[in-house]
């Protein structure tokens, strides 16, 4: 893939468990890497949730190889939040990775 098909710039992020000021556990998310993705739709489907209807988009997510990326992680696009469902990865040469995500919307 050219570089220049990934004009998305993305952040990639991990949860980790902290204290807060009353001594409770709380999970934030602390950024992983940051860089240059394509992103691609590839499925939507509607559903009734609390009498709302919600959507599920389902993407995949190229960017060039980074070791460590889980499925525990997000993606990071504007203000659009991606869960990372699989990661696939280019097993000849690990150049590029895939990431499947999908993102939650209120339709």
């Amino acid at each position: 893939m050219r570089v220049s098909e990934k004009r998305h710039r993305i952040n990639i992020i991990y949860p980790e468990t902290t204290l807060n000021g009353y001594g409770q556990e709380i999970k934030v998310y602390v950024c992983f890497a940051r860089c240059w993705a394509k992103i691609t739709s590839i499925t939507g489907k509607e559903y009734i949730q609390l009498a709302q209807v919600k959507g599920e988009l389902i993407h995949n997510v190229n960017i060039h190889y980074t070791a460590g990326i889980n499925n525990t992680m997000r993606v990071i696009h504007g203000k659009r939040e991606f869960n990372i469902i699989d990661v696939l990865t280019d097993s000849t040469d690990k150049k590029e990775m895939y990431l499947k995500c999908s993102e939650l919307t209120n339709g």
